[in-house]
């Protein structure tokens, strides 16, 4: 290798080739071809030559060949403080170098086709990069070497590489994921002061659904037992259980993956005595008469459970459902005329508005409606709106809403 350290002052030298300003940029772009430009200093003129810095990864030998076809050429340590730093690339242009530097290595590969096929978006998860499924998609990928992907890595800071492909049609919304680089594909999110740890290649995390867990997580359920569903690796179970005190949740799951994430999370959130994992389809497993809250936080729809949910609520007092449905509003603009119940709140460019929309009251009603038909018949119902919950939209006229969706015995 060819640098020098000075002990005494801490200084570093750079090998640097000094040539002609005349004949810099020719020489330069020989230098690049072979891979020899230092990454971390740019071309800097000292006196009347041009410094040309050369990495630690250029050897004497590489030197040497250069020299003896370019007698002209001087090679000089220069003081690192002398020479001109590089511009610091962002990440996007540093794969695109790595890219080009690795298609001349491996003879010639089509670097425009590989370039387009480079990631313009990721999710970082601790030392984990995690690349979108149109990315590194081709198959000419597998042919680049381990130290490849080590340096993709390191433009990241990670030392793990994971890359998505299409969701699993298995039922269960397995992610297809294939990890790159390292042996370990367990990762752990922290949202909100909760812990939540899983496998990439075996479970999906949302982000998207913030809002609706710092809503859980701002209840008092201290003294109440809750079922939720479709509880995933923990999504809203563990909100319910850290943050608003739940006295015990069900925790309702069919995905064996998913059951894995979970009960590692109960654990390390320290909550797994308050919880009691229930395997299988919330259709025939989930318990009955215990409830004073049921999540039901599967979209589009959570509609093949709501009797499922009407029958784990308390026969003598009822409780709540938190109903999660995706509700279509394509060119809804009119105003609803029901009660101020279906008041909701919008948050829109940081201004707080007012909005009634038809098509989000028509939807609740015919919610309210198939639910009422699912009560115990044998008892006259209550149903009331105490809240409906904007999330996020998915597309312009695609909003996710959760219904809060009391329900009481009739005292009459």
């Amino acid at each position: 290798m060819i640098h020098e350290n000075n002990i005494e002052d801490n200084t570093v030298s750079i090998c640097c080739l000094m040539v002609e300003k005349k004949n810099a940029k020719s020489v330069k772009n020989i230098c690049d071809k072979e891979n020899l430009l230092h990454k971390d200093f740019r071309l800097t003129q000292i006196k009347n030559l041009v410094a040309i810095p050369l990495s630690f990864e250029s050897t004497l030998i590489n030197m040497n060949d250069l020299l003896k076809d370019n007698s002209s050429l001087q090679m000089q340590f220069v003081d690192s403080n002398t020479l001109l730093k590089s511009k610091i690339k962002n990440p996007s242009e540093q794969l695109v170098e790595l890219c080009y530097q690795y298609s001349l290595k491996l003879d010639g590969l089509p670097f425009d086709e590989l370039k387009k096929n480079l990631p313009k978006r990721w999710e970082i998860h601790g030392n984990l990069i995690l690349f979108p499924d149109h990315s590194f998609s081709l198959k000419i990928w597998e042919i680049f070497p381990q130290d490849f992907w080590i340096r993709v890595a390191k433009v990241f800071n990670a030392e793990r590489i994971a890359i998505k492909s299409k969701i699993i049609g298995d039922g269960f919304r397995t992610p297809n994921v294939i990890l790159r680089l390292g042996n370990d594909s367990w990762v752990e999110h922290i949202d909100n002061g909760i812990k939540y740890a899983y496998d990439v290649r075996l479970n999906m995390f949302s982000k998207g659904n913030i809002t609706e867990k710092l809503r859980i997580s701002s209840f008092n359920c201290e003294n109440e037992v809750i079922v939720d569903l479709f509880a995933g690796i923990g999504y809203f179970t563990l909100p319910y259980l850290v943050k608003a005190r739940a006295h015990t949740v069900y925790a309702c799951e069919w995905n064996p993956n998913a059951i894995i994430a979970l009960k590692r999370n109960l654990e390390i959130n320290g909550v797994n005595d308050r919880c009691i994992v229930i395997e299988g389809d919330n259709r025939k497993n989930a318990p009955r008469n215990v409830a004073d809250r049921v999540n039901l936080g599967l979209i589009p729809t959570s509609q093949m459970s709501w009797k499922a949910a009407c029958d784990a609520l308390k026969i003598d007092s009822g409780g709540v459902l938190h109903v999660h449905e995706n509700v279509t509003c394509k060119d809804d603009t009119s105003i609803c005329s029901c009660s101020n119940v279906c008041l909701v709140y919008l948050k829109y460019n940081g201004h707080v508005n007012n909005s009634k929309r038809t098509s989000w009251c028509t939807h609740l009603h015919y919610c309210m409606s198939e639910i009422r038909k699912l009560l115990p018949s044998m008892f006259s119902w209550n149903i009331t709106v105490s809240h409906i919950e904007y999330v996020k939209s998915y597309a312009p006229h695609l909003d996710h809403l959760v219904f809060d969706l009391l329900i009481s015995r009739n005292s009459s």
